[in-house]
């Protein structure tokens, strides 16, 4: 759940912006866990749309395209949509076929560990990719989703701690987080 939830408190930072954008080898920088993911959440948006459309095409309405990058994690703001559904049907069908979600999908699961060393940085007071395990506390506890103790806990030690100084190298942990 820590993991999860992490994912979704830290990745928000930057994750919005990128969606409109092009990803570079989307496909190719995704995890077999992540292609997994990705293709579970278009499987269930998928079949509930086709069903309701009455349609055996394995598309979504493009109305459904928001509450599907939802499901990712990801909030997209109403300028941003407009540039998502313009490439995603640039022929005005309504309907987003599959290869066209990765293309934007791809590049929003890709870019996770990214968008979390990103956000861990503005606490990284001295560069070294090091954070202190009072810093995570406070950061988790007091901003975004805020977590309990027990849960701060089990991410510190998922994190794995060096050293007796309590410091998390934050490159490695967003690393771990984002390929479980």
């Amino acid at each position: 759940k820590a993991t999860v939830s992490v994912l979704n408190c830290v990745a928000h930072t930057e994750a919005s912006s990128a969606l409109a954008k092009e990803p570079s080898g989307a496909m190719s920088d995704m995890t077999d866990d992540a292609k997994q993911e990705l293709h579970e959440i278009w499987t269930l948006f998928s079949e509930l749309s086709c069903r309701a459309r009455q349609v055996a095409d394995n598309s979504i309405s493009i109305q459904e395209l928001p509450a599907l990058l939802r499901a990712l994690g990801q909030n997209p703001s109403e300028a941003e949509m407009a540039e998502i559904y313009a490439k995603a049907d640039p022929m005005g069908t309504q309907s987003v076929q599959y290869n066209t979600f990765l293309q934007f999908a791809g590049g929003l699961v890709s870019n996770r560990e990214q968008d979390i060393v990103e956000a861990f940085r503005v606490f990284d007071r001295e560069g070294k990719a090091q954070l202190h395990t009072g810093d995570l506390r406070h950061a988790m506890c007091t901003l975004g989703e805020k977590f309990d103790d027990i849960e701060v806990d089990e991410m510190i030690k998922e994190a794995g701690v060096k050293g007796g100084e309590g410091m998390i190298n934050y490159e490695d942990f967003a690393k771990k987080i984002t390929q479980t």
